[in-house]
């Protein structure tokens, strides 16, 4: 692999830095966002949805296809729950849905009426 740290000498080999220098998964950079030790694989950064991209830095902590800032449950996948007016709150809740904080969309169609 590439050494940690690349000088134009390394660059003029075909070699790069190295992005992941503890080898865990997360980029250096994306460490340094979230404020976990780049050079030490056990400390990770907090990542919700396991994709290798930290919640600091991810614009979708979820998953869900919803983006965190237009997402009322930022950090609960609505999954296969029906969102009619895309708003980040699912139309119908049942029980596992309101135990995980979610509650029922009294306005399907954010037309402002219920």
């Amino acid at each position: 692999g590439a050494p940690d740290e690349c000088d134009a000498a390394c660059i003029s080999l075909g070699m790069a830095a190295d992005a992941d220098d503890d080898n865990d998964g997360y980029s250096d950079a994306d460490e340094i966002a979230a404020g976990t030790n780049p050079l030490v694989n056990s400390s990770l950064p907090l990542d919700t949805d396991g994709d290798f991209i930290s919640n600091v830095t991810d614009t979708d902590d979820d998953n869900d296809g919803i983006t965190d800032a237009d997402d009322v449950f930022s950090l609960i996948a609505i999954g296969d729950y029906v969102d009619t007016d895309n708003d980040g709150a699912p139309d119908e809740c049942d029980a596992a849905c309101i135990s995980l904080g979610m509650a029922a969309d009294a306005d399907d169609d954010n037309d402002g009426y219920s």
